[in-house]
C-alpha cells in the first residue's frame, strides 16, 4: 500500500478502514457509470431512481466506515479535554456537511 502522507489538521484514516472504505468507493463508481450508461441509453425514471439509491446507500455505507475510524481511533486517542473537543467538534462539522 502506499505510504500516505499526513493531511494538514488531523489524523488519517487507519488502515483498518482503507481497505473496506476502498472496496465500497469502487462499487459506488461502477453505480455511477452504471447510472451514466442508464441515461445515455435511455432508462425509464423508475429505474434511474433505483440506480441512484443504490449509490446513495453505498455512500452511506462508506460515512459510516468514516465515522467509526473516527471514533474508535482518533476520538479515543485524544487524551486532553481540548484537543477532544476540537476533534469532536470537526467531526459534528463535516457530519453537517454530509447529512
Amino acid at each position: 500500500m502506499k505510504e500516505r502522507p499526513d493531511p494538514p489538521g488531523g489524523d488519517i484514516m487507519t488502515d483498518q478502514y482503507t481497505q473496506s472504505i476502498l472496496i465500497r468507493l469502487a462499487s459506488v463508481e461502477e453505480h455511477v457509470q452504471a447510472a451514466t450508461r442508464m441515461v445515455h441509453t435511455g432508462v425509464t425514471c423508475p429505474d434511474l431512481l433505483r440506480q441512484l439509491a443504490a449509490m446513495r446507500s453505498a455512500v452511506g455505507e462508506i460515512a459510516k466506515l468514516v465515522v467509526q475510524d473516527h471514533s474508535e481511533n482518533c476520538l479515543v486517542k485524544s487524551s486532553h479535554a481540548e484537543h477532544r473537543e476540537a476533534e469532536i467538534a470537526s467531526l459534528l462539522a463535516a457530519l453537517e456537511l454530509f447529512i
